[in-house]
């Protein structure tokens, strides 16, 4: 949507998000848009997948790519959200993160990323509520996992032991984006999260890091949960990796999984029964 009827070039594009009804500028002009879309398609940015619904086609896009084109026509836009950035460092301020959230993470500039983390690493001593603080810790753990930026591997994994769980949850999602080894162990260990949704974004991490050995070892956890958690988790393997999971990948997870077949608790073995199925087809 245009910002204003009257001057409809130089007003900026609003994005507005069914979702949640959350909005962010995406373009500072009208004709800036038209020039970022073009460009996106000559390069590849945006491209139709190969994927069919109901005989419908779907847009896919390269974020990197489109992170690069929307800079290059967009510098002031770039220039501001920084500003604005760093008014949020002032001030603490969760909804002036929300504002400019679609921003950082469309534009992946480098520049956002000590800001983010300083803001991820904020403290009841600084004067905040405890509902603010757990905010914008949250948010920023779900931003750098957007940004992908390999700074921020260290300070995400510090958090995945934060006293909120949205922030733990949100920084091992991230982690799993940003795709590096060093995430493994720390993403092994919130498998024993207490919250599951924490488990649940650790574990699909670490097949994004194609942690299988990894994942092997955690099968012989004296913890029940975490094994089951692990089994399923590896029957997953071979429809979540595609391609990039070869069948002796497969048949080495299958082998593994085999090994609880008796397990002493019933949930564990119909799940080694469920992942094998899933794994064999």
């Amino acid at each position: 949507m245009i910002g204003s009827d009257e001057q409809q070039e130089e007003s900026p594009v609003i994005y507005y998000f069914i979702e949640d009804g959350s909005h962010d500028i995406f373009c500072s002009s009208l004709t800036k848009m038209i020039q970022v879309i073009a460009e996106c398609y000559e390069t590849g940015a945006y491209y139709i997948t190969e994927e069919v619904v109901q005989q419908r086609l779907f847009l896919g896009e390269d974020e990197v790519k489109v992170a690069q084109v929307l800079s290059k026509y967009n510098p002031e836009l770039l220039d501001t959200t920084l500003k604005e950035l760093q008014q949020v460092e002032k001030e603490l301020s969760y909804r002036k993160l929300v504002s400019i959230t679609y921003r950082l993470m469309w534009y992946k500039d480098s520049r956002t990323v000590e800001p983010l983390i300083d803001l991820l690493q904020v403290s009841e001593s600084d004067k905040k509520s405890v509902d603010d603080i757990f905010q914008i810790q949250a948010l920023a753990a779900c931003i750098l996992g957007r940004i992908n930026h390999t700074r921020a591997v260290e300070p995400l994994i510090d958090v995945l032991d934060s006293q909120f769980r949205v922030t733990r949850w949100n920084a091992a999602e991230s982690l799993g984006n940003l795709r590096d080894s060093k995430a493994v162990e720390p993403l092994i260990k919130a498998l024993q999260d207490s919250d599951e949704s924490t488990q649940n974004k650790a574990a699909f991490s670490l097949l994004k890091l194609n942690a299988v050995d990894a994942l092997i070892e955690v099968l012989k956890s004296d913890m029940p949960d975490v094994r089951l958690k692990t089994v399923r988790t590896l029957g997953l393997i071979k429809s979540y990796l595609k391609e990039s999971c070869s069948q002796d990948v497969v048949n080495q997870v299958i082998e593994a999984i085999s090994t609880l077949n008796e397990d002493p608790l019933r949930s564990i073995r119909e799940a080694v029964q469920n992942s094998l199925n899933e794994l064999r087809l």
